[in-house]
């Protein structure tokens, strides 16, 4: 049975972040080789309800491959986001443990 992937490394800061919507996510995914890391696929979990995220773009940094996406569309409030990576095992999804939780408040974007 092959082993979870490490789980995603964001860095979360301890008080709620003030989002309009228009935000990227960004992490860490830490290293292992190329051929693993192709395998992978990313997810988000908002307030506990798993996502699947899009267009997640990842360039290989020192240890780590540093990834970004949009995130994805979420309502005014807070909410509790989450990033995991996972692969496929044949018809098993194999996925690492949750990210710290990075808490957000989202507020309608600024008009002119």
């Amino acid at each position: 049975m092959p082993a979870a992937p490490a789980p995603p490394a964001p860095v979360v800061p301890a008080e709620p972040v003030q989002i309009v919507g228009v935000e990227h996510i960004a992490w860490d995914q830490p290293a292992i080789t190329e051929t693993e890391f192709r395998r992978l696929s990313f997810a988000i979990y908002i307030n506990d309800k798993r996502s699947e995220l899009q267009g997640v773009h990842c360039e290989r940094a020192d240890r780590a491959f540093a990834c970004k996406t949009k995130l994805p569309k979420l309502s005014n409030g807070e909410h509790k986001l989450a990033v995991v990576s996972y692969f496929k095992d044949g018809p098993r999804i194999v996925e690492s443990h949750r990210s710290p939780v990075l808490t957000v408040i989202k507020s309608s974007e600024a008009r002119n």
